[in-house]
């Protein structure tokens, strides 16, 4: 059967069925879809689901109230996992136009725990051995979150994102490095929080929770600047100074939000968790809400002056 195939659904369809938005072929439901994208100024996306994670803390605190958290890797994972999903499900929304392939976002997830289990945690504990002297005061905790913490965290996103799909056709718009920048983050994000439930001892649920949100919404926020870096990377020549500058302001956001927040929360001999999360929370909204921001700027600029009609047949590959 012959038809031209939409580039989100993979269906092929009668060239009558078919509109084109930009270079790009879409059946009528996802044309519609794509122009909806541009429409929208804001959304609820990012909020919604900033809520579920403040509902992911409290539930946590009261699941275990007075109690210690548990220190095993099923609780581990599963505590690490909620928060991962969540923000999963926020970035993959934001490219509304061509949705990446669900397989891959969660290929380079894994990949971002894999390079943070066997790279990123051997680097900062055994190489530059930041439990020794993190602590000793002065600038000792900012060199060791923003200089090694930091650096390397956002070195293993853009290692999980520019050796694969960088190289693909997958990555084919600037939205794209957005979304696959955040999976590889989240998937760090992850494994630093199952560590952090099975090595530590006599944490309090409501503390613990809220340890695991930061480092969730942290590497999301930082994550994300790197995205847009590696989009410009990808698609515009002699973007490589912008890039690096780019690189250096989400290792710098990544490691001073990390003690921003110690900072915030400490109040002489005590630390307050709900307090600490507050901070994090407000900071990394504004990252988001600039993310969504981003995607409908990405959006309207992909779908500029294109409008949507059917095109002839030979005008494009036909199967």
């Amino acid at each position: 059967m012959e038809g031209i195939r939409c580039c989100v659904c993979h269906r092929y369809f009668g060239t009558e069925e078919i509109r084109f938005l930009g270079d790009r072929p879409f059946c009528e439901e996802h044309a519609e879809r794509a122009l909806e994208a541009t429409e929208t100024d804001w959304t609820r996306s990012g909020i919604i689901e900033a809520l579920l994670l403040a509902a992911f803390v409290g539930a946590v605190a009261a699941i275990w109230n007075g109690e210690m958290l548990p220190t095993n890797a099923g609780i581990g994972f599963a505590l690490a996992a909620i928060p991962a999903a969540l923000f999963l499900v926020f970035i993959y929304r934001q490219d509304r136009i061509e949705p990446e392939p669900m397989g891959l976002v969660l290929g380079v997830f894994a990949l971002g725990g894999l390079l943070c289990w066997g790279a990123v945690v051997p680097l900062e504990h055994q190489v530059f051995a930041v439990g020794e002297w993190e602590h000793r005061g002065g600038l000792a905790p900012w060199v060791s979150s923003v200089g090694v913490s930091g650096t390397l965290h956002m070195l293993a996103v853009f290692v999980a994102v520019r050796y694969t799909v960088f190289q693909t056709t997958e990555f084919d718009e600037p939205i794209d490095g957005v979304v696959y920048a955040v999976a590889a983050g989240l998937g760090l994000a992850t494994v630093d929080n199952i560590a952090f439930v099975v090595q530590h001892d006599h944490v309090l649920p409501l503390a613990g929770a809220a340890a695991i949100a930061n480092t969730t919404l942290i590497d999301v926020a930082a994550s994300a600047i790197l995205g847009f870096g590696l989009s410009r990377l990808r698609f515009e020549k002699g973007s490589t100074p912008v890039f690096v500058v780019t690189f250096l302001w989400a290792a710098a956001l990544h490691g001073g939000l990390h003690e921003l927040v110690i900072v915030a929360g400490t109040r002489g001999a005590t630390f307050d968790p709900l307090l600490a999360f507050g901070v994090t929370l407000g900071m990394s909204l504004v990252v988001l809400v600039g993310a969504q921001r981003m995607a409908v700027h990405f959006a309207r600029e992909q779908l500029a002056d294109a409008e949507a009609a059917p095109i002839e047949e030979e005008a494009f590959d036909v199967a």
